[in-house]
């Protein structure tokens, strides 16, 4: 691993927070944690987008009832 150098961006996996460096330093590991976990090195940005599954316009169709079933069900 790199060292840390300004600039460098650090990225929590969970919520998304940046972190970025204003000072360099001698550092291999910076022990950055956020949501219980290790932030990684690149910007959130840098990662790949999930796909979002789209709306389809497919309508479902509801099975009723016979008429025949209806009418008998009113007359009870």
């Amino acid at each position: 691993m790199a060292r840390i150098k300004k600039d460098d961006v650090f990225c929590c996996a969970d919520c998304g927070l940046e972190v970025v460096v204003n000072k360099a330093c001698s550092c291999y590991d910076p022990n950055l944690i956020c949501c219980g976990g290790p932030m990684r090195r690149g910007s959130s940005a840098d990662e790949p987008k999930k796909p979002v599954a789209k709306k389809s316009n497919v309508k479902t169709a509801v099975k009723s009832k016979p008429k025949a079933a209806l009418k008998a069900a009113k007359s009870k």
